[in-house]
């Protein structure tokens, strides 16, 4: 699908090995979602997992090593502009565009604050 400047747009994420100058893994969403623009990325500690904010609303949890799209979910009102991990890789935390954090259970994906 072309943009308003007439660019084709689509959300890949590609994971790249800097040192070895290697792609490693080519992380792309469903295609409904292939227009969003991706707004923040954070990898799991331990779980090889990376967890994308979208500009749709929706954060979406990738699989490293197969590429593969594993859940995605709606996590605010608006856009979502950043998430991170905690260390220890039990919570997530996203920001949004609508000015609202919320802390999430990575493995139940639970909201357990707003």
């Amino acid at each position: 699908m072309l943009d308003d400047r007439g660019w084709i747009r689509i959300s890949v994420i590609i994971i790249y090995n800097i040192p070895e100058s290697r792609i490693l893994s080519t992380l792309t969403c469903e295609p409904g979602a292939a227009n969003e623009s991706v707004n923040s990325l954070a990898s799991h500690p331990s779980n090889g997992t990376v967890i994308a904010g979208y500009s749709d609303k929706e954060i979406r949890i990738f699989d490293v090593s197969s590429g593969s799209l594993l859940h995605h979910m709606t996590t605010h009102i608006e856009a979502v502009t950043s998430v991170t991990i905690d260390p220890s890789g039990i919570y997530l935390a996203t920001v949004g565009h609508d000015c609202s954090l919320r802390i999430w259970n990575i493995e139940d994906k639970s909201c357990t604050r707003r």
